[in-house]
């Protein structure tokens, strides 16, 4: 009996540590690593061209067609004032209030798992609005901002609407 509460308070002391961890996707928007949680993300595919939608914000490349679905592509260049890196870039897929929306970066880095205690307060990057990251934390001896997505997208996809 004694070797099963053990076990017991193994296997909940290993559930509390997922806890105090963060998945998240780790990927380059211009010169600035950025990253978002993990289980907002559906996809990651090539870049591929998106048909413009006249009258959208600049932000927004246009949509696409994915397995039938609109979704609205939001070039994160764009949005975080970085210019267009070198590489043709990925699409990462995200689910945000019910909706799936394309986000455009350069570059797809790494999903890590990063410590909550590691992740910093949000002043602490350059180069990046202040209201647009929720933390900072650091992959591979690297700074990241972790993005807020429901800030940095809410305007953008509310201009969305009406079109």
């Amino acid at each position: 009996m004694l070797g099963f509460r053990r076990w017991t308070i193994f296997a909940s002391l290993h559930e509390m540590s997922e806890l105090t961890s963060a998945r998240v996707l780790v990927f380059r928007v211009g010169g600035v690593r950025c990253a978002i949680r993990a289980q907002a993300v559906r996809e990651i595919m090539p870049l591929q061209p998106a048909t413009r939608v006249p009258g959208a914000v600049e932000e927004v490349s246009g949509v696409i067609n994915m397995r039938g679905t609109v979704v609205t592509v939001v070039d994160l260049r764009r949005c975080l004032d970085q210019p267009a890196g070198e590489s043709e870039g990925s699409l990462v897929m995200i689910y945000l209030h019910g909706r799936t929306v394309g986000l455009v970066v350069d570059e797809v880095l790494d999903l890590a798992t990063v410590p909550e205690g590691a992740l910093a307060a949000r002043d602490g990057l350059p180069g990046i609005e202040a209201r647009f990251v929720q933390a900072v934390g650091r992959h591979d001896g690297r700074l990241f901002a972790l993005l807020d997505t429901e800030m940095l997208l809410h305007e953008i996809l509310l201009s969305q609407e009406g079109l």
